[in-house]
C-alpha cells in the first residue's frame, strides 16, 4: 500500500474499485473459515426470505461451492436486480461494462446485457449474465433451501474433540454400569447363599429339637410305663399279701383257749392263756370299740358259793370268740404280727415315718460338733445375722424345724432341714458372720452320714456352690502365697479359723458317694453323680491339687476324684471345655505329686502314703476305657511313673530289705506298695488292647532325662531280684521287659544281672 498514493486510487474507475472490494472481502472470509452457528443461520435464513420475494427466486442461480456446479431453479420470472444483505449490489449495463477479474476458485462475474428476460418453458436459454455474478462470502450469501438442507448436517455437527469426550464418557458409563451389574450379581448370590444356609441351619435346629422332643417323649413314656408297671405290681403284691393273711387266719383261727394250771389249782379267773384280761368297762365306755385288745370271756368259778348277782343276766357261753374277732381281724393281725414269728404275717401299714422323724429330731437337737463343745443349738443361740438382729440362728432353725417334713415321707424332714441349714450357712458367709459356719457344717455332715443315699442327691445342687465359695476364701490366698507357710493377713486368719476346709471337703466326698450310689431322682434319666460333677468347678479341683494345702485336704481331694470316673469323662464336667482337655489337665496335676519335691514339714512315711493315694487315684481313672485311653495318650503319666519306680527301687536296694520283712515296718510296707502299684499301673496302660495303638513308651520316655534307660534298668532289677518284691510284681515286670527290649538285649541283661 506504500507504493500507491491517494491520487492513483482516485484514478481508478468504479468497477475496478468494486472488484477490489469484493476480492478483499472474499479473501478475508476465506482465511477465517468462519462457520456461523445454527441460530445465526436460522436468523439469516429468515432474514433473507423476508428480503426476497417469490419473483426474485425464479431466475436465481444457486452456486454449489463444494461441487463447483450451479443449480438452475425452475423457470420463473424473477427480477433482474436483487438486494442481498451484506452482498454486492448489481450494476446496470447502461453505466459500465464489467471487466473479468481473475479468481482462483470462482468464475468471473459478467454484467447483464439487457433487462431481465422472461422464461416461458423449462428448456430455456442460458441465464442472463448477471446470474453468473460471484456470490457473496458464505457469511453474507443467501442460500437456497436445497443448499441449506444439504449443508445442515455439516454445520450442526459437534467438533471432533467434543465427540471423543462424549464417546469416552459413554464408555466410562458403560464400564460403571457393568461394574455395578457385577456387584449386584455378587450381592444377590451371597444373599441367596446366606438364605439357603439359614434355611439349612433352621431345618437342622428344627430336626434336632424334634429329636430332643421325641427323645424326651420316649423317656416320659418309658417312665410312665414303669410307673404303671410298678403301681400294678404293688397292687398285685398287696392283694397277694391280703390273701395270704386271710388264708393264715382261716388256717390258724383262734379257738376257745383253755384255762391255765394256775386257774385250775387256785380257782382264780385270770383269763385265757396268752390273752390279757381286759378291765371291766365303765358306764360311759360300754358299747365302744375297745381297739385291738380282745375281750376275754371269763367263765364263772366252779365253786358252788359263787353265784351270779341278782338282776344280772348271765352271758351265754360260746365256743370261740370268732364273732368278736371278725370285726377287727385286720387290726388284731397288725399288732400280733410283731410277736408272732410267722413270715407270712406282714404289716399292711408302716408306722416308721413318725418314729424316724422323731428319732432324727432327737439326734439333731442333742448334737455337738466336737467333744467338749456345747450343743449346736445352744451355741447358735448366741449369734445373730446383721440382716436379722432380733432373731438368733437357733431360733431361725427351730422355727423352720417345726413346719418341715411330710408325714407320708420320712426323708423329707432331713432333706428340708439340710436345705435350711445350707441357706443359713450361705447367709453367714455373705454377711461376715463366720463363727457359726463350723457348727452348721457339722449339722449337714451328721444328716448326710445318717441318710447318705437318701439325702445326698437332693442337697447336692445347693451344697456345692456354698461349699466351694467357703473353700475359695481359704484356698486362694494359700495357693498364691509365695513364701513358705500360710499367709499372714489378718482377714485370711479369720477365715481359716472359722472355716474348716477339711470338714467341707469330707462333706463333699460323702455327698459324692451318696450320689454315686443313688438312682435317678425326680423322674430324671441322668445319673446323680454326673449331675454332681457337672456342677464342680475345674478350677476348684486344680486349686486343691496343690501341696500348699494341708496333707489331709490333699488326700481327701484324691479320694473325692475317684468318684468322678465315668464311661465318657473323668474329673469335673464343664460346658466350656472338652472332656479330653479336662482329663489331660487333671492327670497332669495329679501325677505331678509323684515326682514333685515334697514339703519340708512332711516325713517319709506321709510322703509315701500320699504317693500311694495318687497311684490309687490314677488306677481308678484306668478302670474306665476313657480314662485308660487318656492315661496312655498323656505325655506325663508314663514318664513320671517310671521316675517314681526307679527311685523306689533305689530305696529298696539301698535298704537291702526283704519282701517278708516289710510287714513289720509301716514305712517299708508303703514303699513295697508303691513299687507294686506302679508296676501294675504301667502294665495295665501298656499291655491293654484298647491302648495298644495309643501308647508309645519309647517316644514318651525320650522326652525325660534318661527315661528309657531308667525304665529298662528298673524292670531288669525287679525281674532278676530275689525276694525283693512279690512274685506277681516280678512277673509283671518280666512281661514289660520283654516288650521293651529285643532278645539280644534281654540276653545281655541276663548276663549282667546273673554275673
Amino acid at each position: 500500500m506504500d507504493e500507491f498514493s491517494d491520487d492513483d486510487l482516485d484514478a481508478l474507475n468504479a468497477n475496478v474499485l468494486e472488484e477490489l472490494e469484493n476480492n478483499a472481502i472474499q479473501f478475508t472470509q476465506a482465511q477465517k473459515k468462519y462457520q456461523p452457528s445454527q441460530t445465526q443461520q436460522q436468523q439469516q435464513h429468515q432474514f433473507q426470505f423476508e428480503e426476497f420475494e417469490d419473483d426474485d427466486l425464479d431466475d436465481a442461480v444457486v452456486q454449489d461451492e463444494l461441487g463447483d456446479t450451479s443449480v438452475q431453479p425452475p423457470s420463473r420470472v424473477v427480477p433482474q436486480q436483487q438486494t442481498t444483505w451484506g452482498g454486492p449490489m448489481p450494476i446496470p449495463a447502461s453505466r459500465f461494462r464489467p471487466q473479468p477479474v481473475a479468481s482462483s476458485s470462482r468464475p468471473p462475474i459478467t454484467a447483464p446485457a439487457s433487462s431481465r428476460p422472461l422464461q416461458q418453458s423449462i428448456n430455456r436459454a442460458p441465464p442472463p449474465s448477471y446470474g453468473q455474478i460471484r456470490p457473496p462470502p458464505p457469511l453474507a450469501r443467501p442460500a437456497s433451501s436445497i443448499y441449506q438442507a444439504s449443508q445442515a448436517p455439516r454445520q450442526a455437527g459437534p467438533p471432533s474433540h467434543e465427540l471423543a469426550s462424549l464417546q469416552a464418557q459413554i464408555l466410562d458409563l458403560k464400564t460403571r454400569l457393568n461394574t455395578k451389574d457385577g456387584e449386584i450379581g455378587i450381592v444377590r448370590k451371597r444373599l441367596e447363599k446366606a438364605r439357603v444356609d439359614h434355611e439349612r441351619e433352621l431345618q437342622t435346629i428344627k430336626k434336632q429339637a424334634a429329636e430332643q422332643v421325641t427323645k424326651h417323649e420316649r423317656a416320659l413314656d418309658a417312665a410312665k410305663a414303669a410307673q404303671d408297671a410298678a403301681t400294678t405290681e404293688l397292687q398285685f403284691t398287696r392283694r397277694d399279701l391280703k390273701d395270704e393273711l386271710e388264708r393264715a387266719r382261716r388256717k390258724d383261727g383262734p379257738s376257745t383257749p383253755k384255762k391255765n394250771a394256775a386257774a385250775k389249782s387256785w380257782g382264780i379267773a385270770d383269763g385265757f392263756e396268752d390273752v390279757e384280761i381286759a378291765g371291766s368297762p365303765g358306764k360311759g365306755q360300754r358299747g365302744k370299740n375297745t381297739g385291738a385288745v380282745a375281750s376275754a370271756v371269763v367263765e364263772p368259778s366252779l365253786r358252788p358259793t359263787r353265784t351270779p348277782t341278782k338282776g344280772k343276766r348271765k352271758r351265754q357261753a360260746v365256743d370261740s370268740p370268732v364273732t368278736a374277732l371278725e370285726t377287727h381281724s385286720e387290726d388284731v393281725v397288725m399288732l400280733d404280727t410283731v410277736g408272732a414269728n410267722d413270715s407270712n404275717n406282714a404289716k399292711p401299714s408302716n408306722p416308721t415315718p413318725k418314729a424316724a422323724s422323731f428319732d432324727y429330731m432327737k439326734v439333731i437337737l442333742n448334737h455337738s460338733s466336737a467333744h467338749g463343745r456345747p450343743l449346736v443349738f445352744e451355741y447358735l443361740a448366741g449369734f445373730r445375722l446383721p440382716s436379722k438382729p432380733t432373731e438368733s440362728l437357733a431360733s431361725i432353725l427351730l422355727q423352720k424345724l417345726a413346719v418341715l417334713g411330710d408325714p407320708s415321707d420320712p426323708m423329707r424332714l432331713p432333706i428340708e432341714f439340710c436345705e435350711q441349714v445350707i441357706h443359713l450357712w450361705d447367709s453367714c458367709l455373705k454377711e461376715g458372720c463366720l463363727a457359726p459356719i463350723v457348727e452348721l457344717v457339722s449339722l449337714v455332715s451328721l444328716t448326710v452320714q445318717l441318710y447318705t443315699v437318701a439325702v445326698a442327691p437332693y442337697i447336692a445342687p445347693s451344697l456345692l456352690p456354698v461349699a466351694m465359695d467357703s473353700c475359695y476364701e481359704v484356698g486362694i490366698p494359700r495357693f498364691y502365697n509365695e513364701g513358705p507357710g500360710d499367709p499372714t493377713a489378718e482377714a485370711w486368719r479369720n477365715f481359716n479359723a472359722n472355716i474348716s476346709t477339711s470338714e467341707i471337703l469330707s462333706l463333699l466326698y460323702l455327698t459324692a458317694l451318696g450320689c454315686a450310689a443313688s438312682p435317678p431322682i425326680g423322674g430324671g434319666v441322668t445319673d446323680p453323680a454326673i449331675d454332681f460333677w457337672g456342677q464342680v468347678h475345674v478350677e476348684f479341683v486344680l486349686m486343691q491339687l496343690s501341696q500348699k494345702h494341708p496333707v489331709e485336704d490333699y488326700l481327701t481331694v484324691l479320694r473325692w476324684l475317684c468318684t468322678s470316673v465315668f464311661p465318657e469323662s473323668i474329673g469335673p464336667i464343664s460346658p466350656n471345655k472338652t472332656v479330653e482337655v479336662i482329663a489331660a489337665t487333671v492327670i497332669e496335676r495329679v501325677s505331678l505329686q509323684l515326682v514333685e519335691t515334697p514339703r519340708s514339714d512332711i516325713d517319709q512315711y506321709k510322703l509315701r502314703s500320699v504317693r500311694n493315694s495318687v497311684l490309687r487315684t490314677l488306677a481308678a481313672f484306668a478302670r474306665s476305657s476313657f480314662g485308660l485311653a487318656q492315661l496312655a495318650m498323656n505325655d506325663w503319666a508314663i514318664p513320671r511313673l517310671v521316675t517314681l519306680l526307679s527311685s523306689c527301687i533305689d530305696e529298696l536296694y539301698d535298704g537291702d530289705m526283704r519282701y517278708e520283712a516289710a510287714e513289720e515296718d509301716d514305712s517299708q510296707k508303703e514303699l513295697q506298695a508303691l513299687v507294686a502299684h506302679a508296676v501294675l499301673l504301667l502294665h495295665t496302660i501298656i499291655t491293654n488292647p484298647l491302648t495298644a495303638d495309643l501308647v508309645n513308651v519309647s517316644a514318651k520316655l525320650a522326652r525325660s532325662l534318661a527315661g528309657m534307660q531308667k525304665y529298662v534298668l528298673s524292670l531288669g532289677r525287679l525281674n532278676f531280684s530275689e525276694d525283693l518284691v512279690s512274685e506277681e510284681t516280678a512277673e509283671l515286670a518280666h512281661e514289660l521287659l520283654e516288650l521293651a527290649v529285643t532278645p539280644e538285649e534281654g540276653e545281655e541283661l541276663g548276663r549282667f544281672f546273673g554275673g
